[in-house]
């Protein structure tokens, strides 16, 4: 069997992965997270609004340039800027929550997980472990629980904060132009396919790659550990 077929069949075992994830999060966190989720919405919507301000700005600069009274225009630009500077300081409020929740959450989270793994571990039988290299199992509580640390403190709320700024710009853009929307929205979509597309064939790369990972990791922990052993029988060729 080539290890791409391994790869592939481990991304089939794989599906729906990230639903079990969140599932898992919420089970840790189930008040703390949905804050969370909340205080990221907030900052997208905040940083996604901030363009029409600007943009009444303009117009009444604009307004004001034409008929040349500026000190009409002088109270309500005064009035944007305040509630604009109020508003970014909700924001930045909210951004500092949910980025030290997250953190909090994070590494809640991975310890949780580690004692899961490791409960676990004192449940499988000796078989387990004479047919695994120790620093293959080794690999699980280190690479493997290192990329979830990435995926929980940085890919999900990087991905709710982009959909919710796509989806909040989607709809001020329809309100603007319809035509200009629907232009951008064939770009965003052919980058989707192609995002997508490279995507699923760098998968099965990537988990070949930890598999792999495991495998040079249990061979440096068998022989470092051994080499006293390996020296004696004399087998240092076979532990190259």
């Amino acid at each position: 069997m080539s290890k791409a077929t391994t790869a592939e069949r481990a991304l089939n075992r794989k599906s729906g992965t990230m639903s079990r994830l969140i599932k898992t999060l919420f089970g840790f966190y189930p008040v703390l997270l949905p804050l969370v989720v909340a205080g990221v919405v907030l900052c997208a919507v905040i940083n996604s609004i901030g363009a029409t301000f600007l943009q009444s700005a303009l117009q009444i600069i604009g307004e004001s340039w034409q008929s040349g009274d500026w000190e009409a225009a002088q109270p309500k630009i005064a009035q944007l800027v305040t509630t604009l500077a109020c508003i970014y300081g909700v924001g930045i409020l909210s951004s500092l929550f949910w980025n030290r929740a997250m953190a909090i959450i994070t590494q809640g989270s991975l310890e949780k997980l580690r004692e899961k793994m490791f409960n676990r571990m004192q449940d499988l039988p000796i078989r387990y472990f004479d047919t695994h290299q120790r620093g293959d199992i080794m690999s699980h509580y280190t690479n493997d629980i290192d990329t979830l640390r990435q995926m929980i403190s940085q890919s999900l709320p990087n991905l709710l904060m982009t959909t919710i700024v796509i989806v909040t710009v989607l709809f001020i853009m329809l309100y603007y132009s319809v035509w200009m929307c629907l232009v951008i929205i064939a770009g965003v979509a052919f980058m989707t396919f192609m995002t997508k597309l490279l995507g699923s064939n760098s998968a099965r790369f990537f988990i070949a790659q930890q598999t792999e990972l495991g495998v040079v990791e249990g061979h440096i922990e068998e022989v470092m550990n051994g080499q006293k052993v390996v020296k004696a029988f004399c087998h240092e060729s076979a532990a190259e």
